[in-house]
């Protein structure tokens, strides 16, 4: 039986294979709270004076705005023990460190581990490759869920040498170790090795094996025995019974996943493997179907109050509906239509239609995009980011607080003056930065001459558009992360440009044009490329370094560029790189010297003799920056 913390109980997944870990959580799913209450993400009530005052209430933190800086205090729980570090609960799509912190649950299917205290890895410590290859992290519940590993002799059993295969280090004084307990698996292990041998450490009815022929493949040659196998388990199976909404189950067949599949189930919103055993154990039990479905107390109990989700028969209270957090395993409590009634503190997504789509107040502004259009970051009237209830008694926390039913607030908030004019789009498309030609900029801003936006001096020259018209970049010194052949232009008055006449006659053209043909929303260049701080793409957000093309109807990433590949429909993606490529292989990039072939762009790994591998690249290569995204 295992040893649960108090914050898996009710968590909505079950960890016991009787069940008594969600026995009667339907009292707490199914609560009311009285009309001056707020009912907290998990069950409970606060008073509603405590709601969006900046500080939390809410055990599962659902009280307050979901702010990164605000969520950072529970990064003391690592090394000091507080009352807020104690309380905390997880919400459904966590994993509980059970310190205070809470970390993706994506990392128990991963092989990774979050927790700095290995919580999430107990009992499976010797799995992790990063932790088996240093035993000096074994101490604390590595060392507690860990069996003491006996020493490896000829007469060792099945597990104690397949422990000793895992843990053995990449050295060639190993090469005896492995060779041994490879030797004794095979005569002792049967084809699929459960280990861990317990079944309770992600669910009580998941099992973890390895593939003994893999071990005997992998160690066939010789060159391998000083090199570790990846330690992670080779196969995930579901099998054994459960309770599954009051009822025991029981998986007639066992279901077996490879490292592939199992990884898969990451698709999923939240950890799924109870839900799905209950289902295949319903599917796989076809005459008790009505029985099990009508047998659930939620919707025994309150059938008015309570929402039974799709396949896994899961039954959750009302109120989640259209919350922005998926609660059912495929997710159709959100957007779902089949319900009318919009709770309170709901934001109703600008564009999303058929059917609409709703979030809770708690994830506007929080830096995800919550909604499908990113309306929840940045709108038709504001930038989200900038209403910040850190503070209490702060205009922020005021909108918030008002429901959006009794008093609607938040569908008033309009971007502040000062924000207009900036260059920075802090509306959908930018309607933030049009109509500027009279805006009077602050005494320490420059103004754009032909359009009026305001500029930061400090913005000059910095190798990226600030004026529409890329005005800030005339002048400027050359720079090595720049294609030799952009200096044929006119640095004075013209930016790079490849035009539809200079690819049909390279020798009388010049790949340039006039600065003042920059940011009229006329697309002169392929791409785009004139117009990258004026036209917008289908997530309402600025061009900047990304493609544009077909009629002005998609947007490609910069890395899609001149990589072999017609991404675009019009093929400009690979027009635009006029030399002959064909002698380069479809993925790669072709220098215009013609000298080589690199994989990718923009970096410093693959370079070209004349540096075209800078052609169409943003100031930052890194995988999550965005275009400008320091300036704002």
């Amino acid at each position: 039986m295992p040893i649960l913390e108090w914050r898996q109980i009710c968590d909505g997944t079950v960890h016991c294979t009787d069940g008594q870990d969600e026995f009667n959580c339907h009292l707490l799913e199914l609560n009311q709270c009285e009309y001056d209450e707020f009912q907290c993400r998990n069950g409970m009530c606060v008073p509603k004076e405590f709601l969006f005052d900046a500080v939390f209430d809410c055990m599962d933190l659902s009280d307050e705005q979901e702010l990164p800086e605000t969520y950072a205090r529970f990064d003391l729980c690592r090394i000091e023990t507080k009352l807020e570090c104690d309380e905390r609960v997880c919400r459904k799509d966590q994993f509980s460190c059970g310190n205070g912190l809470c970390i993706p649950w994506l990392t128990l299917i991963l092989g990774e581990y979050g927790c700095e205290n290995y919580r999430d890895v107990a009992h499976r410590c010797e799995t992790i490759d990063s932790l088996a290859s240093n035993p000096k992290v074994y101490v604390g519940i590595c060392q507690q869920t860990t069996m003491e590993l006996e020493t490896l002799t000829n007469t060792s059993d099945c597990i104690t040498s397949l422990r000793h295969m895992l843990m053995a280090q990449s050295q060639k004084s190993s090469n005896v170790t492995r060779q041994l307990a490879l030797n004794n698996m095979i005569n002792t292990c049967a084809e699929l090795i459960q280990y861990p041998s317990t079944t309770s450490i992600l669910s009580p009815v998941l099992g973890m094996f390895y593939n003994r022929t893999r071990f005997e493949m992998f160690y066939a040659s010789k060159q391998n025995f000083h090199q570790q196998m990846l330690r992670k388990p080779h196969v995930y199976c579901l099998s054994g019974s459960m309770v599954c909404n009051n009822m025991l189950m029981k998986l007639s067949n066992e279901y077996c996943m490879n490292d592939d599949e199992f990884k898969n189930l990451t698709r999923f919103s939240f950890l799924p493997i109870s839900h799905l055993f209950c289902q295949m154990a319903i599917e796989q039990a076809p005459m008790m179907n009505h029985t099990f479905v009508h047998s659930n107390e939620l919707v025994i109990r309150d059938h008015a109050r309570s929402y039974r989700c799709r396949k896994t028969n899961d039954s959750i209270s009302l109120r989640r509906l259209n919350d922005g957090y998926v609660d059912c395993l495929y997710g159709d409590d959100e957007r779902n239509n089949q319900y009318n009634q919009i709770q309170p503190y709901r934001y109703r997504c600008e564009t999303v239609l058929s059917p609409h789509q709703y979030i809770s107040y708690q994830q506007v502004g929080n830096g995800i995009k919550n909604c499908l259009d990113g309306s929840d970051e940045i709108s038709m009237t504001v930038r989200w980011s900038l209403m910040r209830c850190d503070t209490d008694e702060t205009y922020s926390c005021w909108v918030f607080q008002a429901n959006g039913i009794d008093e609607d607030r938040i569908s008033t908030v309009q971007l502040p003056y000062h924000r207009h004019c900036d260059t920075i789009w802090d509306t959908m498309n930018g309607q933030d930065e049009k109509n500027c030609s009279q805006w009077i900029c602050a005494q320490n801003a420059y103004r754009c001459n032909r359009t009026g936006q305001c500029v930061r001096q400090t913005y000059f020259c910095d190798g990226v558009f600030d004026c529409d018209d890329g005005e800030d970049e005339l002048n400027c010194t050359w720079t090595s992360k720049r294609w030799t052949f952009e200096q044929i232009c006119n640095r004075t008055n013209e930016h790079f440009c490849i035009t539809q006449e200079y690819l049909e006659d390279p020798i009388s053209r010049r790949p340039c044009i006039s600065y003042i043909k920059a940011g009229d929303s006329h697309m002169d260049c392929l791409g785009g490329r004139d117009e990258r701080n004026v036209f917008s793409c289908s997530d309402y957000r600025m061009l900047g370094d990304r493609f544009l093309c077909d009629n002005q109807t998609k947007c490609l990433n910069y890395t899609m560029i001149c990589d072999g590949v017609d991404h675009c429909l019009d093929r400009t993606d690979e027009l635009v790189c006029r030399w002959n490529r064909s002698w380069c292989p479809a993925g790669y990039f072709a220098c215009k010297d013609g000298t080589r072939c690199i994989s990718s762009r923009c970096g410093v790994s693959g370079t070209c003799t004349d540096r075209s591998q800078f052609f169409w690249c943003p100031i930052s290569t890194s995988k999550n920056s965005s275009y400008r995204e320091d300036k704002y």
